[in-house]
């Protein structure tokens, strides 16, 4: 067990009470992203706003062509 993995749930849930527009920050991005370019995203923490991105644009992780 990781020093992070007991402060892992309650993080969560500081992230998702609503400070945060994931949906809104990842419009935003998408806006600024050419059709198929890749994203990294580094230092996640949940993921939330990767998330977000993928409910824009649904890649396939088989597909050359994915986002």
């Amino acid at each position: 067990m990781n020093e992070y993995t007991g402060i892992a749930d309650y993080y969560d849930l500081l992230m998702t009470r609503g400070y945060y527009n994931y949906e809104k920050l990842a419009q935003a991005i998408a806006e600024m992203v050419y059709p198929h370019q890749k994203i990294i995203e580094i230092g996640v923490g949940t993921g939330l706003l990767l998330e977000a991105l993928l409910n824009i644009n649904p890649y396939d992780r088989n597909s050359p062509d994915s986002f």
